[in-house]
């Protein structure tokens, strides 16, 4: 499970999520549907988990 989201603003678009999961890895997960870890998120913020966002 993931322990942080992290939506990632390049320039003014969205260009991803950096995801912190329990082991303290982090992922960069791109805004793909098809992506697992990308349906993961959906389902940490269901789970009531929040989402950041960052500007690079």
């Amino acid at each position: 499970m993931f322990k942080e989201v992290i939506k990632i603003i390049d320039g003014g678009q969205m260009s991803g999520y950096k995801v912190i999961d329990e082991t303290d890895q982090t992922l960069w997960v791109p805004d793909d549907m098809g992506n697992s870890n990308r349906v993961m998120i959906d389902e940490f913020v269901a789970d009531g988990g929040t989402i950041t966002e960052e500007n690079i």
